[in-house]
């Protein structure tokens, strides 16, 4: 079960430990809420040990429905970690998620 946590005085959304399919509907909504609440949300994923095809798919998503609606959401991971590999599915998807950014460190 992942550990979902947000940081207010960052405007960070904080995912780590093991991210389970069961864990998609709460870090979903945790991104609908919070990216409404900040100027521009940190999604932090560089925690994350492993994380389902699945829920990155519906991170991705999320991400993007909160943009739709004028909210900002920067997406954070780790380059090389394979457990994180949703953002490698399809690079040109991920490269068309507009103001979302990659990096290799931890916001």
């Amino acid at each position: 079960m992942a550990d979902i946590s947000f940081l207010a005085g960052g405007g960070r959304l904080v995912v780590a430990g093991e991210c389970l399919t069961s864990d998609r509907d709460a870090i979903v909504e945790a991104i609908e809420i919070f990216a409404g609440l900040v100027d521009a949300l940190g999604l932090d994923f560089t925690r994350v040990t492993t994380l389902p095809l699945e829920v990155g798919v519906s991170v991705i998503e999320a991400c993007r429905a909160a943009e739709s609606v004028g909210h900002q959401v920067a997406l954070h991971v780790l380059d090389d970690d394979p457990a994180v590999g949703f953002v490698n599915v399809a690079p040109a998807a991920f490269a068309s998620l507009g103001r979302f950014g990659r990096c290799s460190h931890p916001c």
